[in-house]
């Protein structure tokens, strides 16, 4: 089995538009490091969203995670994007699910093979488990910021 990482974006806007089922079904198991289980449920956080993790579902795993006392190079990250980073590499991940431009550069540099919400999104689509054009079309309902250039490239691959 693969192991795959999480940020917090990715389990965020997948839950928000109704397709977390999406993670146990493309991936297994999800390691999450605790600073993103914390934002998940932060009291900001959406409804839908921190309802879900607050059950723990059982294809989440929340791991500690140990941060190098030299960081400098990642201090530009926020806190979730960081231990995610270092989750990823301290686990031999197969995959890091991340959005932030930053934080996949970032991930990049370090030689991490990432995938974001849009991936996802494709991966479930050529597996025949969503259509495509209308999870984009949900996922741009919420404050997801994506460019829509980005987005046009994922549709043109469905025509």
């Amino acid at each position: 089995m693969k192991t795959i990482v999480s940020n917090t974006s990715p389990i965020r806007y997948l839950t928000s538009i109704g397709e977390a089922e999406l993670f146990p079904q493309l991936f297994g198991k999800i390691l999450i490091p605790k600073r993103v289980y914390q934002e998940l449920t932060h009291k900001n956080t959406p409804d839908i969203v921190r309802q879900l993790l607050t059950s723990l579902p059982v294809w989440v795993e929340v791991c500690e995670v140990k941060i190098p006392k030299d960081n400098s190079s990642l201090v530009h990250l926020d806190a979730g994007e960081i231990e995610a980073i270092f989750l990823a590499e301290q686990k031999r991940a197969d995959l890091l699910l991340m959005d932030e431009k930053k934080g996949r550069l970032a991930a990049k540099e370090r030689d991490l093979t990432i995938m974001g919400v849009l991936g996802i999104l494709e991966l479930a689509d050529r597996q025949q488990k969503i259509d495509l054009p209308q999870a984009i079309d949900k996922l741009l309902k919420t404050n997801i910021k994506i460019s829509p250039s980005l987005v046009q490239s994922f549709l043109k691959t469905k025509t």
